[in-house]
């Protein structure tokens, strides 16, 4: 049995830039490495690539292309970008909301900010999801400070997003299917 589409997975090319490069040490655990500050955002960021979406070598938010955000803009959903340079070319992509999700590895909880170091083999742990959204992760997946959530993207937003990308070119965005077979 096919599995129903109830949302689509987006994921983005590696962009062969690091998001934590310049990133002060205070704002990762001494213990295992994990960043204690989500809200911290290089101010200087710049790949070697022109991805319209993007992901970097040690975790962080998934990166957006002006372009990707103008457009994502257009669709009136909850999505915050941050400017992370000042050409205002590339931008944090963080979905406000999110759906919950469980890891199938998880190393234990750190002592000292009760993150866990090791989370790995993200889960979706929902059933439905609304037609027009962008959502991420309720847990990020990665190791100590290459951590980062899971874009979701409800099927009405896909189609939109997947046609965008032919008519412009987009570069860097690949789709994989989040499907239910039910009970």
């Amino acid at each position: 049995m096919k599995p129903a589409p109830i949302a689509y997975q987006l994921n983005g090319f590696d962009n062969h830039a690091y998001f934590y490069h310049h990133a002060p040490p205070q704002i990762f655990c001494p213990q295992c490495g994990c960043c204690t500050q989500p809200d911290y955002y290089p101010t200087d960021f710049h790949t070697p690539n022109r991805a319209d979406f993007s992901c970097t070598y040690d975790g962080g938010a998934p990166i957006a292309s002006a372009r990707f955000k103008d457009f994502v803009t257009t669709l009136g959903l909850p999505v915050h970008f941050q400017s992370l340079n000042a050409e205002h070319s590339l931008f944090a992509f963080v979905p406000m909301l999110t759906l919950p999700y469980r890891a199938a590895q998880q190393s234990p909880a750190c002592p000292i900010c009760q993150q866990h170091e090791d989370q790995v083999l993200p889960i979706p742990d929902f059933r439905h999801v609304a037609p027009d959204g962008i959502f991420r992760s309720s847990l990020n997946f990665g190791s100590g400070r290459e951590q980062s959530p899971v874009i979701i993207l409800g099927t009405n937003t896909a189609a939109r997003i997947k046609q965008a990308a032919k008519a412009q070119r987009w570069r860097g965005l690949s789709f994989a299917l989040i499907g239910w077979l039910g009970a």
